[in-house]
């Protein structure tokens, strides 16, 4: 192991993503910061937060979960949380590798940056067209639902519900109508037919 903070100083990192096909381009989300990206292998780190915003567009996000395109990986889809993890609701897209950054939370539940009614724990795009994607809500009044997208963002819909807080999606590579979520309570959901049946 070697460090791979030049840069960065001292960090709590919440989430690392290669950009798929590219070993020498990371993302990096870490926590009371916007996001992160290393183009030579973690050597050095720029910060690439331009745009990346709250879900009513009042405040910077701190970067939480990534998901690349596989099929065109200057896609990114990101999500976001407030200071030390804490609610704040934050979906973010970027068309051109992390270099400029758009909200994308039409459909989402209503919140604000003052009293937050949401935050987003994981983001998954499916692995052969860059417009399908699914985030999962940890919502604070309870429980966590799920979210698709057919066009890339610019309409969310809800497609499962479920008591517990959600903690990660994956989306299977040989099957991406197939999505697994993880929760805080140790629960697994899995949605099959591209989240129109779920079972846990």
């Amino acid at each position: 192991w070697e460090i791979k903070a030049n840069g960065l100083g001292n960090v709590d990192v919440q989430s690392v993503a290669f950009e798929p096909g590219n070993a020498s381009t990371i993302y990096l989300g870490i926590l009371d910061s916007t996001p992160w990206k290393s183009v030579d292998g973690g050597l050095t780190w720029t910060n690439i937060g331009s745009g990346f915003r709250t879900a009513d567009g009042k405040e910077e996000a701190s970067a939480y979960d990534f998901a690349i395109a596989p099929t065109q990986p200057q896609i990114v889809y990101a999500t976001g949380t407030g200071p030390a993890g804490s609610y704040l609701s934050a979906v973010n897209k970027s068309e051109d590798r992390g270099a400029h950054w758009k909200r994308i939370v039409n459909g989402l539940p209503s919140t604000s940056s003052v009293t937050p009614q949401w935050k987003a724990n994981a983001i998954v795009v499916s692995p052969h067209n860059p417009s399908v994607a699914y985030v999962a809500l940890d919502i604070k009044a309870g429980g966590g639902r799920i979210f698709k997208t057919t066009d890339g963002g610019n309409r969310w819909s809800e497609i499962y519900t479920m008591p517990e807080s959600p903690t990660r999606l994956a989306i299977s590579s040989t099957n991406p109508e197939t999505v697994v979520c993880s929760t805080a309570r140790g629960t697994i959901h899995i949605g099959k037919q591209g989240g129109s049946q779920w079972q846990s």
